[in-house]
């Protein structure tokens, strides 16, 4: 429904539009929606609004999601990093399916669930949502296909330059300057044009269209709301506030259900650019939280941005996954393509700090956003490592596999891992990074990969693995 303000002031405080041009923006932009938001009310509502219990934020299967060994939780997560992770954590699946050589070793076809973060959203989500090239009764769907060649030329698009060449056009510039239309809501459009619609009709693709037949998927955001006020609601006697400041946001049904909305009614695409909204260049996305209202009755929103901040690697998710189901299952298998590359900061020959642009503007700032990342991630690291011990110790076979770029650690690939960690953080790839990666891909996910041979004696053997859950697969000089 069309809703444009009148009075007062625009939707971004800007000065009151006089009556002839409010009534040409109508013209020009009737029929779409104006709000900031899109989700919508569950019908009939979970709820009403106010103070209330809310479930708790498990995240558990139906047994008809289960895929593969009914014995056996294989989660993949998917870390962030712009094209650079896109690229990278769609091209290890497609290898994931192949790299045994036989259908009935594919091990992409052993994963129940994905959670992902950011750039690692978009391979996540386009899996979720496509065929494969032998199912053609699926194909009518989405339109959207999985295989090889699709996979790796939607991933390596210019995202960056298709959003810039958007903001040219005069209903993209109208709608910006007068609604709440943003830079994330144009890259969602963006994404949804490119990899999340159907190409044969252009409708954008929602949560419902999900191919029933791939694993679960969870892609995660960070909230970045405050409370309007004291208004707080109550879980098992304990006041706290839903989705605080910083905490992280899952696109499951779950914690839709908490904000009183349809999670299967709600766009892929703004999912995907809510968990990949870096600060600084994309806005919040936002959702309106139909479940709540302040103390004196106004209406509340969810403000999400970058999954990223609380967890880049996609690990608090999968930890969430595992506690809720793990007694349902003997073996537990957690498989991250972790796409972090080392950070620039300044050279300890520089005599200078500053480089052209931090004469104006210093950079810096940058630098001590990766710093906290990084910490972030090693805790992360250390943290689940632990725990998947904890349940190697409970009798269960567990195997936590890290593929990451710093495999590529050998002398001989000590070229080729410098220039992936100069594959910059953005939604733009070159065809030098592409080749790259694809590399690394050849190299590091061989028949001979040690954590690919336990996760298949595991999962498609059923042999117990008794060895400890940490698994990574270092190139050594002896291999080279």
């Amino acid at each position: 429904m069309f809703r444009l303000r009148l009075t007062g002031t625009t939707p971004r405080g800007g000065p009151l539009l006089a009556p002839g041009i409010a009534l040409l923006l109508s013209l020009a932009l009737g029929g779409c929606s104006l709000n900031a938001y899109t989700n919508k009310r569950s019908e009939p509502p979970t709820s009403q609004p106010g103070r209330e219990v809310v479930p708790k934020a498990a995240i558990r299967f139906a047994p008809e999601q289960e895929r593969g060994n009914e014995k056996a939780l294989v989660i993949l997560a998917l870390s962030g990093g712009g094209s650079r992770a896109a690229y990278w954590s769609g091209s290890s699946m497609v290898r994931l399916g192949k790299v045994f050589g036989s259908p009935s070793a594919d091990l992409l076809k052993q994963v129940d669930a994905i959670s992902s973060v950011s750039g690692g959203s978009m391979p996540a989500a386009y899996y979720a949502i496509s065929s494969d090239p032998e199912d053609p009764g699926d194909r009518a769907a989405t339109g959207r296909i999985w295989d090889e060649p699709s996979v790796k030329k939607l991933m390596s698009l210019p995202f960056r330059s298709r959003w810039l060449a958007s903001w040219w056009w005069p209903y993209n510039a109208a709608r910006y300057w007068f609604t709440a239309f943003d830079r994330s809501d144009l890259m969602a459009q963006v994404l949804a044009d490119n990899l999340f619609d159907n190409p044969y009709t252009g409708i954008d693709l929602r949560f419902r269209d999900l191919n029933p037949e791939r694993p679960y998927l969870l892609l995660n955001a960070t909230t970045g709301s405050v409370p309007a006020s004291a208004a707080t609601r109550w879980v098992h006697g304990d006041p706290i506030e839903e989705h605080a400041f910083g905490s992280e946001f899952t696109f499951s049904a779950e914690q839709f259900e908490a904000l009183g909305s349809d999670l299967a009614d709600y766009e892929i695409a703004r999912a995907v650019m809510a968990s990949a909204s870096f600060p600084g260049v994309f806005n919040y996305m936002t959702l309106k939280d139909y479940r709540n209202t302040d103390t004196t009755g106004r209406e509340q929103f969810q403000h999400l941005f970058d999954g990223g901040n609380t967890d880049n690697l996609g690990l608090d998710t999968a930890e969430r996954i595992i506690e809720a189901n793990q007694q349902r299952y003997d073996s537990i298998v957690v498989m991250l393509v972790d796409a972090y590359t080392e950070p620039r900061g300044i050279s300890s020959a520089a005599y200078d700090a500053r480089n052209g642009v931090s004469y104006l503007l210093d950079t810096n700032f940058m630098d001590s956003y990766d710093s906290l990342l990084n910490k972030a991630r090693q805790r992360s690291l250390w943290n689940f490592s632990e725990k998947m011990r904890g349940l190697r110790n409970k009798g269960k076979s567990v195997i936590f596999y890290h593929l990451k770029f710093d495999n590529l650690k050998d002398v001989k690939h000590r070229a080729l891992l410098r220039r992936i960690n100069q594959i910059k953080t953005d939604f733009n790839i070159d065809a030098q990074g592409v080749k790259d990666i694809d590399q690394a891909v050849e190299l590091l996910l061989t028949p001979s990969n040690p954590c690919l041979q336990r996760i298949k004696s595991l999962v498609l053997e059923r042999q117990p693995d008794p060895g400890d859950p940490w698994c990574t697969h270092d190139l050594t000089d002896s291999r080279s």
